[in-house]
Order: structure tokens, then sequence, then C-alpha cells
């Protein structure tokens, strides 16, 4: 006969073993002897459940962050924690996993994919789903070539500025800067000394990267135009009467109408020589 045993824990169990013995010729018969027995169950797994790592974003080459949790939970219901480890993670069909791809897998230099984790103890397997993005991240840009840097006042931005991106990997690329990536760009004041710098801004998958753009704003006459004819006559041989005339002057700032004086008539001589009849 045995006592104290109990098939439900895993402590250890000292159990006491008893024997009567039953020998009619025994000279013992009728009497009871005792014995202990140490015992102690083995538990097993009953299932294995794995939590992701909360990270899911990840740039070309980055190592994995196998931060996730690993729960055990065995037959007697108790629980343990296990280390997850980066090799537990691979690609969805099991290869190994590849945290650089391939310039051509990436689309708009971004990539998704399924990982798998794997975790096995005692013969049961525990495997989840781990979905994360690779970006292949903008690094730089620069200015390509000589940009334009001189304004007029109120000019609109220059649409053949070009700016190269330099990404983890791949060729780098060269795309028009649109007035929409300087979005400090001024040109309603003049500068005075020194120049004005505005940042050329370049956003992808989430990065912004910039580079500064340095220019000058002048209010300059970009062109005259007669408004009013004089309002009398100039006869043969006579002074020109600029009564009433008047240009605009047309600067980046705006259209200024001014009246025409003698100092603007410098052709006035030359053409009424050229126009005089010659002597017979």
């Amino acid at each position: 006969m045995v006592s104290g045993y109990s098939a439900t824990t895993t402590q250890d169990q000292n159990l006491t073993v008893t024997y009567k013995d039953a020998d009619t010729d025994s000279y013992t018969n009728g009497q009871d002897f005792t014995t202990n027995l140490k015992v102690t169950l083995s538990k097993e797994v009953k299932k294995i459940d794995i939590t992701a790592p909360s990270k899911t974003k990840y740039e070309h080459g980055e190592a994995i962050a196998p931060d996730g949790t690993i729960t055990v939970t065995f037959t007697d219901n108790t629980t343990e924690q296990r280390t997850m480890k980066a090799n537990m993670i691979t690609e969805n069909d099991g290869s190994p996993l590849n945290m650089s791809p391939a310039v051509s897998e990436y689309t708009n230099n971004k990539i998704n994919k399924t990982l798998k984790i794997t975790y096995t103890e005692d013969g049961k397997v525990g495997t989840i789903n781990y979905p994360i993005e690779i970006i292949n991240k903008v690094q730089t840009i620069i200015i390509k070539g000589t940009p334009k840097t001189t304004y007029n006042v109120n000019e609109a931005l220059d649409n053949n500025i070009t700016i190269t991106i330099h990404r983890q990997t791949g060729a780098d690329e060269d795309i028009t800067v649109t007035a929409s990536m300087i979005p400090s760009f001024n040109t309603t004041t003049e500068t005075s000394g020194t120049p004005r710098s505005s940042d050329i801004e370049y956003t992808e998958n989430g990065t912004t990267v910039k580079v500064p753009y340095t220019y000058t704003v002048t209010d300059t006459v970009t062109n005259i135009n007669v408004n009013t004819q004089p309002t009398k006559a100039t006869k043969y041989g006579e002074n020109a009467d600029l009564t009433g005339a008047t240009i605009d002057v047309v600067k980046g700032s705006g259209t200024t109408t001014i009246p025409v004086t003698k100092r603007h008539d410098k052709t006035r001589n030359i053409q009424s020589k050229s126009n005089r009849k010659p002597n017979n």
C-alpha cells in the first residue's frame, strides 16, 4: 500500500510504502513494514503562446527586434516565460530572414512582408505570423548643378531646380523641385545685403530631409510702356511738348505710372535731325 501520493502536483512527494506480511509460515506474519519512497512527477507542455515584437517598421538592413514574448503553459496549468531569439524569426516559408531586400523588390521604396515566429519545446510547436514593413530610407538630398539664385520681387520659383536623392540602397535619383517643396520660399520683399535662405524639403515614407537654397531678391524693372500720348502736337523745328505724356514702369513689385520729362526724351534731337529736309 502507498500513501501520500498526488497525481496533480509536480512537487517532490515523499510517499509511504506499507507492507503487511501475510505469510502464515513467516515469523513476522501479520506485522506491518514501512519505508519511504521519493517521487517527482514530470509536467508536459500543454500549449505555447507567442506575442510578436511591437516594432513593425524597419529600415533596409536593420536587425530584427526579438523583443516579443513566449509563454509556455504546462499540463498542471503553470506557465513559464521563454526568451525570444532572432533565429526563431524566419521568412514566411521558413527560409532565413532577409532584412536587406534587392532594390527590385521595393515598391515606392518600401516593402511589406509577413515573417514567421516559431518556438518548439517538448514536441509542442507554437507559431505566429509577424507582418513588417521595410523602408529604403532617404539619407540625404543635394542640389544638382548651379540653380538660379537671383529673383525679381514676386517672381515665382524657378522650375528647373533639381535635387539628387540618396537612399540606403540603389542608384541615386534626380527629381525636379516644386514650389510645395520650399514652403518658406519668399520673393515678396527685396533682400538687403544678406541673401535669403529657404530649405528645400523632401518627404518620403515618413522621413523628411532638407537642404538649404540661397537666393537674392531685387525689385527690377522688366518693361516700360507708353500709357498716354502728349496732349499737344509738336510742330517741325519746335522743342517737343511732352505735356500729358505718361509711361508705365513695370517692376516686380507692380506698375507705376510716371510723367514723361525731357530727360526721358533722349532720342528727340536725333530724330529731329534725321527728319530735316536737305537744302537745295
